[in-house]
């Protein structure tokens, strides 16, 4: 039986150093979902899909070629009030 790997439970970082948690993730093969808790009435979620599997780090196609990309939605009192299309790529470190 497979055994599921779990991710740090941080959540997401504004850029005014506002963090909010992740209330629950999910990473499948194929896709990326995650929904923030609620703070002063404010939560997140984001849905994604992963363009490519594997091992990011032995199949590195350079720092323009995307790996996921999905939907940030930002809900205020519980209604939508912004979204944003993202593309992300793999950044191994140094």
């Amino acid at each position: 039986m497979r055994q599921l790997r779990r991710l740090p439970t941080s959540g997401l970082q504004l850029n005014d150093g506002t963090s909010f948690r992740f209330r629950n993730v999910v990473v499948k093969q194929s896709n990326f979902t995650f929904t923030t808790v609620t703070l002063k009435g404010v939560h997140y979620t984001f849905s994604g899909k992963f363009l490519k599997g594997g091992d990011f780090a032995a199949t590195w196609q350079g720092e323009e070629t995307p790996v996921l990309e999905g939907t940030l939605t930002k809900f205020k009192a519980g209604k939508k009030v912004a979204d944003a299309k993202l593309k992300f790529i793999y950044f191994g470190g140094t």
